[in-house]
């Protein structure tokens, strides 16, 4: 979605006019629950309950809307002009099991641009809140929730400045336990002549592109075979980015990585063999992970950030140094196994530093020369810009469990856990 559209859309829905008396009225919400929801809370009065289809057990699910003026909820910000416009609004969700509370928003310009905006969208067990704000630098957030079972489903997250195109996107699916992030540098990181990147928060018009990987901070001993509880690459090109060679309709051989820490990084690669012929790492089947800082829209110093470089070839889960004098990379652990004519190899690797730019690549060999790589991210030698980067799951939002075999992801997207996490 373009910066306009963000900006359009709450227009339309974020600035609709208050609720009437009749139409607060004949809302359907009793009395007695509006009382409940203001307890001990002056000024307090329904807005409107909207419809949003129905739970498992067929009850009719609303979301409520509250005004509770427009006094800061910050008892220290006591100027008027730093208030909630148009008010201090609560969504809550009734109808499906105890009342909620999903959002309580103060829009006091949300930023020093004084021009923050909420966009709120409800439909069939649905609330999309869609927020931005900031400065000259400029953000836009957004968030789907299912009301019943109440879960978020998704998030995103774009940073952008007014003067330049340049951006940064997140997306997170919590449902499908996984996301993608883009960016495109600012055009005052840009060589004269070169052509200036086109404006958006849109992984369309991103430049550096990647997968992202997550990091979930629990306790797995030793090294695993990875399930659903990881980022997910291959060589088809529809997951992760093919960066030598031709794409295949198979999406085998396939990587996945997981992160228990910044240093912390668990692999699994599956291919129906590992070919070596012990002359080079680089022309035997290997992984590649490559480490820097992490990816910045306003930096220009492309080439000139240390990127470091590691090989580890399955065949023996031997270490090589790459490129950047890189420091010493450890294997604490390894398990292989053969599961439906495919060998997996896992790995418990210690990251000599945090993991801040990340990217994991398989690299196939074929005839002693390498013949296919795909990876987390669409990554350039010397360009820290084109690393990846991975997705903090904040605690309790998330779990994964052993499930035959495989760690698995067990839950996921819990309001509460990530409620808590943004405040």
């Amino acid at each position: 979605m373009t910066r306009g559209m963000w900006i359009a859309l709450a227009l339309a829905i974020g600035m609709a006019p208050t609720a009437s008396p009749s139409h607060a009225q004949k809302s359907g919400v009793s009395a007695r629950l509006v009382a409940t929801l203001c307890a001990g809370r002056k000024p307090c009065r329904l807005v409107s309950a909207k419809p949003a289809g129905r739970d498992g057990s067929g009850r009719a699910i609303k979301v409520v809307e509250l005004s509770l003026g427009k006094a800061h909820p910050d008892k220290a910000i006591t100027n008027p002009q730093f208030g909630c416009r148009p008010y201090r609004r609560e969504l809550w969700r009734i109808g499906a099991g105890a009342p909620t509370r999903l959002l309580d928003l103060c829009n006091d310009g949300y930023g020093a641009a004084g021009i923050g905006e909420d966009a709120l969208q409800i439909s069939s067990n649905r609330l999309r809140h869609d927020q931005n704000g900031g400065s000259s630098w400029r953000w836009a957030n957004g968030k789907t929730i299912q009301l019943s079972p109440l879960r978020v489903l998704a998030q995103s997250s774009c940073s952008f400045n007014t003067r330049s195109p340049g951006f940064e996107l997140k997306e997170w699916n919590w449902a499908a336990f996984r996301g993608q992030g883009g960016l495109a540098v600012t055009n005052s990181c840009r060589k004269p002549g070169e052509d200036e990147e086109q404006g958006g928060c849109s992984l369309d018009q991103a430049v550096g592109r990647y997968v992202l990987i997550p990091k979930v901070t629990m306790r797995v001993r030793g090294a695993q075979h990875l399930g659903s509880c990881a980022a997910t690459i291959d060589g088809s090109g529809s997951r992760g980015f093919v960066i030598f060679g031709k794409p295949s309709a198979a999406r085998t051989p396939w990587l996945k990585a997981l992160l228990l820490s910044d240093r912390i990084l668990l692999v699994t690669v599956a291919d129906r063999q590992f070919a070596t012929d012990g002359r080079s790492w680089i022309h035997d089947d290997h992984i590649e992970i490559w480490l820097g800082a992490s990816p910045n829209i306003s930096d220009c110093a492309k080439g000139k950030s240390a990127l470091k470089q590691w090989g580890l070839r399955i065949a023996d889960a031997k270490v090589f140094a790459g490129h950047g004098r890189a420091e010493a990379l450890t294997v604490l652990d390894q398990k292989r196994r053969r599961v439906g004519g495919l060998v997996q190899a896992s790995f418990r690797l210690r990251l000599p530093a945090k993991a801040k730019g990340l990217t994991v690549i398989y690299s196939k060999a074929g005839r002693g020369r390498q013949r296919l790589m795909f990876a987390t991210s669409r990554l350039k030698f010397k360009d820290h810009t084109s690393l990846g980067e991975s997705y903090t799951v904040a605690a309790g939002a998330a779990r994964c469990a052993m499930r035959n075999g495989l760690l698995d992801v067990v839950q996921s997207g819990n309001f509460h856990a990530i409620r808590q996490a943004e405040k």
